[in-house]
């Protein structure tokens, strides 16, 4: 049987080989990101996984981006850092668009960007769904 460890694998291995990891500023991280993180950085994230011959589940990976301070109207601001998100989403997009492995299949079934007011960054969100093949 698979487990929403193996998902978190094969996301990291994906991401970590990719064009991506190098363009990114900050760490990848299965689970959760360093306290207080100010970088760029990506979060994998499984949520659940069937069971069965064929097992279907569903990953999270977020990538956070950190706001921009800009003077306007002679007040410090933070804004959405819309050209860094224009550079990276295609590139996440891309990446976890599908992908195929021995055993694996997957895919984003939905994509957003989220603002997180609380650490000051923009947060881009890949859904991913997966199909495992658990056979012998």
């Amino acid at each position: 049987m698979k487990t929403t460890a193996d998902q978190d694998g094969i996301l990291y291995e994906l991401i970590s080989q990719s064009a991506l990891k190098n363009l990114i500023r900050g760490g990848i991280y299965k689970g959760q990101r360093p306290l207080d993180s100010q970088t760029e950085d990506i979060v994998i994230s499984s949520m659940l996984i069937g069971d069965g011959t064929l097992q279907k589940g569903v990953a999270n990976v977020n990538v956070y981006i950190p706001k921009l301070y800009h003077n306007i109207g002679g007040k410090m601001q933070l804004i959405k850092d819309t050209a860094r998100i224009a550079e990276l989403l295609p590139v996440a997009g891309e990446i976890l668009k599908e992908a195929y492995g021995k055993y694996y299949s997957l895919w984003t079934s939905r994509q957003g960007d989220f603002d997180e007011p609380d650490i000051k960054q923009t947060r881009l969100h890949f859904r991913i769904e997966f199909r495992l093949h658990n056979t012998i």
